[in-house]
C-alpha cells in the first residue's frame, strides 16, 4: 500500500491477541493511516512513535461534523489529551477506510481513492495505477 502512502487510505488491520495494542484496538483491530500533513509528517521526522488518536469524524456521523474547531471540542470534550487544528475546514473527503482482516479485503468508507485504483493495486500487485 506504499502507493497510497502517505495519503487518504486508512486499513484495518488484526491486532494479535497477545498484542500489548489490544488495549487501545476494536475487537483486536486498528485502523492505521499515515497522513500527509506537513505537520505531523514533521513531528515524525525526528522522532520514531506510536499516536494513538481518533478521527474527528465519529462512526455513524455525518461527513461534515469534523469542520469546525469549536465543536470538536465540544464533541471530544475531556476524552483526548491534545487537539490540534487547522481552524474551520470548508470542505473535507475522508479517507478510504479498507477492512484487510479478512481474506478479502472490504471497502469500509468511500473516500478520496477510488475503488478501482485501489482494487488495482491489490490485484496486480503492482505500486503503480
Amino acid at each position: 500500500m506504499e502507493h497510497f502512502w502517505p495519503g487518504p487510505l486508512t486499513l484495518i488491520i488484526p491486532i494479535p491477541e497477545k498484542s500489548p495494542l489490544t488495549q487501545i484496538a476494536w475487537k483486536h483491530t486498528l485502523a492505521v493511516r499515515v497522513s500527509p500533513h506537513p505537520f505531523v509528517r514533521a513531528l515524525f521526522e525526528h522522532r520514531r512513535f506510536l499516536l494513538a488518536s481518533t478521527s474527528a469524524n465519529l462512526s455513524g456521523a455525518p461527513e461534515n461534523q469534523a469542520r469546525d474547531p469549536e465543536e470538536i471540542r465540544e464533541i471530544f470534550a475531556n476524552r483526548v489529551d491534545l487537539l490540534i487544528t487547522e481552524g474551520y475546514k470548508t470542505s473535507a473527503t475522508p479517507s478510504t477506510l479498507l477492512n484487510i482482516t479478512g481474506t478479502t479485503p472490504r471497502i469500509v468508507r468511500k473516500g478520496t481513492i477510488s475503488r478501482s485504483d485501489l482494487f488495482t493495486v491489490i490485484e496486480t500487485g503492482k505500486e503503480t495505477v
